[in-house]
């Protein structure tokens, strides 16, 4: 698994600077520690259709060493890959959870 880390991902979280006239929370998305390395699997149509992807979206998964960091990354968060920016819909730690965590992704239309 660790030669194929070959992707370079740049974790990002949303800063709340205040709120908008309906009091729904504003700021800005910043980086999240350094960037990591990777490897990246986009999501096959039988693996779409299983996590009910309907909406016009791209799916992948992004795994990454396990680490003190990476088990502060929360669906909260984002990633950076590639100037795209990706939701984080699922994270799964791999085997016993001390070696990898499994980052399932999504692009498109967010918010």
């Amino acid at each position: 698994m660790a030669g194929d880390l070959r992707e370079r991902i740049q974790l990002r979280e949303f800063v709340a600077t205040g709120t908008d006239a309906l009091l729904a929370p504003t700021g800005i998305w910043r980086d999240k520690g350094a960037p990591v390395r990777a490897a990246k699997r986009d999501l096959s149509d039988r693996e779409r259709a299983a996590v009910d992807a309907w909406r016009q979206t791209t799916l992948a998964r992004f795994t990454l060493r396990a680490s003190a960091f990476s088990r502060t990354i929360s669906r909260e968060d984002r990633i950076l890959h590639r100037g795209v920016e990706w939701a984080i819909v699922g994270i799964t730690a791999i085997g016993d959870g001390t070696a990898w965590l499994q980052l399932t992704c999504e692009t498109g239309d967010l918010p």
